[in-house]
C-alpha cells in the first residue's frame, strides 16, 4: 500500500428528511485520512481486538465537528421521530470501534479550557513585560544615540 496526496478534503452532504415538508440539508465536511498532529501528540498502541485477534489495529482518525439543527415549526411526525428515543443498539457504544471514542465530559472540556486561558493569560503577560522592557532599552539607544550626535 502506498500514500499519495495531501490525505484532507471537503466532503459535502446532504441530509433528507422522509415523509415530511422540511427542505434537505447541505453540510460540508473537511474530511482527514490522517491524525492532526497538533491533537495527538503520541499515537496510542495498537489494540487487539479480543474477537479478531489477527492484528492489532491502529486506531482511527476522528475528525469531528459539532452542528446544530434548528427546525423552524416542524411538523407533529417530525417532531415525533426527533424527540422519540431510536434504537439503541445502533448508537455509537455498540458500534465496533467504540474503543476509541471517549465520551464527552463538560467539566473536564471546562478544566481543560480554563487551563489554556491561563497559559494564554500568562503568555500575554510575559510578552508585554517584554515589550516595555524593550521599548526603554530602545528609549535608552534613542537617548544614547542624541548625546553622542550633540
Amino acid at each position: 500500500m502506498t500514500e499519495q496526496g495531501w490525505g484532507e478534503f471537503e466532503v459535502h452532504i446532504q441530509v433528507f428528511f422522509h415523509a415530511t415538508n422540511e427542505k434537505h440539508l447541505d453540510l460540508a465536511h473537511m474530511l482527514r485520512l490522517y491524525a492532526d498532529a497538533s491533537v495527538t501528540q503520541a499515537p496510542p498502541p495498537p489494540v487487539v481486538d479480543p474477537n479478531d485477534p489477527q492484528e492489532p489495529s491502529p486506531p482511527p482518525v476522528v475528525s469531528e465537528r459539532y452542528e446544530e439543527v434548528l427546525f423552524q415549526d416542524p411538523s407533529e411526525e417530525l417532531r415525533g421521530r426527533l424527540t422519540t428515543a431510536g434504537d439503541a443498539t445502533k448508537g455509537w457504544k455498540n458500534n465496533k470501534h467504540a474503543k476509541w471514542y471517549k465520551t464527552f465530559d463538560p467539566d473536564a472540556q471546562v478544566e481543560s479550557l480554563k487551563k489554556i486561558y491561563e497559559n494564554i493569560t500568562a503568555e500575554i503577560s510575559n510578552a508585554s513585560k517584554k515589550r516595555v522592557q524593550l521599548e526603554e532599552a530602545l528609549k535608552k539607544m534613542r537617548s544614547e544615540m542624541a548625546q553622542q550626535q550633540q
